[in-house]
């Protein structure tokens, strides 16, 4: 019985942490698709994390480039990836060239962002075969909230695993005491016969 109950605890927890967290489509790598369209003689797919982009922590972008006709990999391409908020003069953000990533065809970047507002990656996509192409993606970097989702679930948590853990200990020595009174309260056959 009481592994019943805390198996059911256990996944009504799970189940609200799913619903909670799990709402962005994300690739493999974790990170959240932005932008996903031909450019050029490319298919590009970038995905970045973490997910909203704060203040303070590196943005990373991973661009996944195959040929805009065939799904044939790009492996040659060198990417450059240069930041900027439009409107804004931010000296001391240059162009930063990606590195090969997971896979062949795949190319990481890290952004430092330490602003808040609409920022645009211009990227540079440069193939020998293929030539070269530029576009620029579109991002926001939010302040760095607290995490009230975490808070919330520590709360509702809780008291709920505190209360099966209760029940489960209450119940376990009710069966117990009952059974003390049991072997007390009955005779025993040695006991008719004196």
């Amino acid at each position: 019985m009481e592994n019943k109950l805390l198996k059911i605890a256990s996944s009504f927890i799970l189940t609200i942490c799913l619903f909670i967290f799990g709402a962005n489509t994300v690739f493999a790598n974790g990170g959240t698709i932005i932008f996903a369209q031909d450019v050029g003689p490319f298919n590009v797919i970038v995905s970045r994390s973490p997910t909203p982009p704060t203040i303070g922590a590196s943005v990373h972008l991973s661009i996944l480039i195959t040929k805009a006709s065939n799904p044939q990999k790009v492996t040659d391409a060198t990417v450059i990836v240069n930041p900027a908020m439009p409107g804004m003069d931010m000296p001391g953000v240059t162009p930063v060239r990606a590195y090969r990533g997971q896979t062949e065809n795949t190319y990481d970047v890290d952004i430092p962002v330490n602003m808040e507002g609409q920022w645009t990656y211009n990227i540079q996509v440069i193939s020998p075969q293929l030539g070269e192409s530029n576009f620029p993606v579109k991002d926001k970097v939010e302040k760095a909230d607290a995490p009230w989702i975490i808070i919330i679930a520590i709360l509702v948590g809780l008291p709920i695993m505190a209360g099966v853990t209760w029940f489960l200990l209450f119940r376990k020595t009710s069966s117990d005491d009952e059974d003390e009174e049991k072997t007390i309260s009955e005779p025993t056959p040695e006991s008719k016969k004196r």
